[in-house]
């Protein structure tokens, strides 16, 4: 049977200085510094690791750490389309507006809009 410390792998994730890294939807940590984030002492198995950045696209990847073993995933973020990134008040969707962190659909036939 293998012992605590080799039953847990490191894992070593590349992305730009300020993104935001979520391992298995838990415990968000910002890069700061550097373009990488070294996390140490995870349990071996399949991660999700959820990677985001402001004015970025959020990027999703499952890893798999080996007992031991550093894996390591690279990230490159993408600029988010325009449409997503408006300002707030400004039209997101045809027709969808964002109003006080809720989104309106600004156009209906009946003229009036709806809360989503």
């Amino acid at each position: 049977m293998l012992n605590e410390v080799e039953e847990r792998g490191d894992l070593l994730v590349f992305a730009r200085e300020g993104a935001m890294v979520q391992l298995d939807g838990k415990d968000s940590r910002t890069i700061v510094g550097a373009d990488y984030l070294y996390l140490t002492g995870l349990v071996t198995g399949s991660h999700t690791v959820v990677v985001t950045a402001k004015g970025c696209s959020r990027v999703e990847r499952i890893v798999k750490i080996a007992a031991g073993d550093r894996s390591v995933v690279r990230v490159p973020l993408q600029e988010a389309p325009a449409d997503i990134r408006s300002p707030k008040g400004a039209e997101i969707l045809e027709g969808l507006i964002e109003r006080n962190g809720h989104y309106i659909l600004a156009q209906r036939s009946d003229g009036d809009g709806v809360c989503i």
